[in-house]
């Protein structure tokens, strides 16, 4: 089972799928309900029949993890809320959603979609729009530790690090206010 509160049925695509299910397996309906149980919970399944909850399932792969990066053992409690890198519970659902008119505009008013998943304790996960100080650690540890190399072979440096050759730059295009036109070097 993916999540305490994961509703595939809530996903905007469902129907379309389930009536390609439908069509396919008319006399037999008990591979139809095989299959749709299986394009909700086998992330193969679901990228098998195009059903967008193959972005949500987990891939079920023999994967060979960067060396550093923690691969056993993470778990629920594990999870960075706060993190950018979430979907948000209504992302692919039914409804509408638009961007918040200010910072401290409650996700409930700006974001109606029907929550495809929740959090296990049954709050909606809401979109993160600042990376969280985990983000933050992970891009370091990514970028700056030496585990990536650019084209010289040296670590690479975020350019918002005063160290960055293009530090300049980022602060000169982000202090522009929006509508500016970035400049291209």
């Amino acid at each position: 089972m993916f999540g305490k509160h994961w509703d595939c049925t809530a996903l905007k695509d469902w129907p379309d799928v389930l009536g390609k299910i439908v069509h396919k397996y008319f006399d037999d309906p008990a591979k139809a309900k095989a299959v749709q149980e299986d394009v909700c919970s086998k992330q193969s399944a679901a990228a098998d029949w195009g059903f967008s909850a193959a972005d949500w399932l987990p891939i079920k792969a023999n994967y060979r993890h960067t060396q550093g990066v923690p691969s056993m053992g993470a778990s629920y409690i594990n999870v960075d809320w706060k993190s950018i890198m979430l979907y948000p519970s209504g992302a692919g659902g039914y409804g509408t959603a638009r961007p918040p008119n200010d910072p401290d505009e409650s996700p409930d008013v700006y974001d109606q979609r029907q929550p495809v998943l929740l959090r296990n304790d049954g709050v909606k996960i809401h979109t993160n729009a600042i990376p969280s100080p985990l983000d933050v650690a992970g891009i370091k540890a990514l970028y700056e530790s030496g585990n990536a190399k650019n084209l010289e072979g040296s670590a690479f440096v975020l350019p918002n690090d005063q160290k960055s050759p293009d530090n300049d730059k980022f602060k000169k295009d982000f202090s522009k206010t929006k509508g500016d036109k970035c400049n291209k070097t």
